[in-house]
């Protein structure tokens, strides 16, 4: 009973991950590349000590492909949807172009950051949230409350707070809905290709937008 408590509280432990990489990538050194470095070295640390926990024969099965097409469409969407209400839910002061150069994404290099957030960044996020950390809550678990929780601390800095207040609820139930097609429907390989649009469409939008 001991070991098992412990290996939960060892696996909870690399949820904060983002938490720093966020705080110490952005806040502190204002660079975008090594806050999701930061991150992914927890995520990928989690993945190493609990792999066993991974069924990575199953991610690539699709069992549905329908649902597949739905989700992926209305992942897709995200981005233009994120432009078209752009001018609605930024901050009023913000200059999207200074923070960004301050973050360090410009010329090439927010081209590079684009494909390393889209490819590699989805796959860990859903190897340790989903697949290691697999909460068995009915309704919402404390894990996918941390996954939502940290994007704030990056939304917040472009985007009104009421907009964040929403997009948090948002996160959530898409963390919950992703939670369900892998325990309920084992679409595991859906879940990885709908998050992974997600945040190119999303990232892409924001990179068209200065």
């Amino acid at each position: 009973m001991r070991k098992i408590g412990s290996s939960a509280l060892l696996k909870g432990l690399f949820s904060i991950s983002p938490y720093i990489g966020v705080v110490l990538g952005l806040y502190i050194l204002k660079n975008a590349f090594l806050s999701i470095i930061i991150y992914h070295l927890g995520l990928i640390t989690a993945i190493i000590l609990f792999r066993k926990k991974i069924s990575f024969g199953k991610i690539s099965v699709v069992n549905n492909r329908p649902l597949l097409l739905v989700s992926v469409i209305a992942c897709s969407l995200s981005g233009l949807l994120l432009y078209w209400l752009w001018d609605t839910v930024k901050l009023p002061t913000l200059n999207l172009s200074e923070v960004m150069a301050t973050f360090g994404l410009v010329g090439p290099t927010k081209i590079v950051f684009l494909i390393y957030y889209s490819t590699i960044h989805p796959i860990l996020e859903e190897l340790y949230w989903r697949f290691i950390l697999d909460p068995k809550d009915r309704f919402f678990s404390l894990s996918e409350f941390l996954f939502s929780t940290y994007h704030i601390l990056v939304i917040g800095l472009f985007v009104k707070i009421e907009y964040v207040i929403l997009i948090f609820l948002i996160l959530l139930c898409v963390a919950r809905i992703w939670r369900y097609f892998i325990q309920s429907k084992q679409e595991r390989l859906l879940v990885l290709l709908t998050h992974t649009v997600a945040d190119f469409s999303i990232m892409y939008c924001v990179i068209r937008l200065y």
